[in-house]
């Protein structure tokens, strides 16, 4: 017999973000119970992003099951298993960015070199524990488009660190610096719209090439490349951000 049932009623609509600007005061039982569903939906996805066997059947269906909803009643809450995959991509930019933001906020006194290294030890320590969020964020360039803004808010973070120290004169891009590759209209368009003011838009672009290079020491790790070829992945990962920063930026 089945046991399941539909939680809480309510009507047909995706829901993507579960608590709305302001917070949860003076929400009502019924808005209340939706939130909580909807994470115990995203909670419960999560879970079935992992390979087999503990994971690896992300359907509406089987998150439905796994919570003892029926089928159908999940639909009142996420339109589809698209629109479900990206509230989990939108959660894990968010989770990976406070990530960010805690690890250079431990130790302000730090030198700018010193948080710098914090920062990208902290990606890491983000992404190695967070493997099907990272691989479902970042494996996939299809997804770009829909996660655009979220996806530029998680880049905002590093650079935004990273700009913070250049215009506090704690960090220096050599002069001698051929700054920029070739890059898309829109790309350079959009750095200018991340660039503060009296920061060029090609300063951003570097920065990015700066972040890329932690990133695809990231992605050769967790797809097994590094693993397979050093004995100590971390120590690696450190001896490597450390010669990139110290190859494309200077410190006071």
């Amino acid at each position: 017999m089945d046991t399941s049932t539909d939680h809480s009623p309510g009507e047909v609509m995706s829901d993507s973000s579960a608590v709305p600007d302001g917070g949860a005061a003076g929400l009502s039982r019924r808005d209340r119970l939706r939130i909580a569903t909807i994470e115990e939906i995203k909670a419960a996805a999560r879970e079935l992003l992992l390979p087999p066997p503990g994971g690896g059947d992300l359907s509406l269906r089987a998150v439905a099951r796994e919570i003892g909803m029926t089928p159908s009643a999940i639909y009142r809450y996420f339109e589809s298993r698209q629109d479900l995959i990206e509230a989990l991509a939108r959660d894990a930019l968010e989770s990976a960015g406070a990530a960010l933001r805690t690890a250079d906020e431990a130790d302000t006194h730090a030198s700018a070199f010193s948080r710098a290294v914090a920062l990208a030890s902290a990606y890491r320590r983000w992404c190695l524990d967070h493997q099907a969020e990272f691989a479902l964020v970042f494996r996939d360039g299809q997804r770009a488009d829909t996660l655009r803004l979220d996806t530029v808010a998680f880049y905002s973070v590093p650079l935004q660190i990273l700009l913070e120290e250049l215009r506090a004169e704690r960090v220096r891009i050599p002069a001698h610096t051929d700054v920029v590759p070739t890059v898309r209209a829109d790309v350079l368009e959009l750095a200018a719209g991340l660039a503060p003011e009296g920061v060029e838009p090609a300063t951003i672009v570097y920065l990015i090439s700066v972040w890329a290079a932690v990133h695809g020491f990231v992605c050769l790790e967790l797809f097994g490349h590094v693993p397979s070829i050093l004995d100590d992945p971390e120590d690696a990962f450190e001896r490597h951000v450390r010669l990139v920063l110290r190859s494309v930026l200077e410190y006071a």
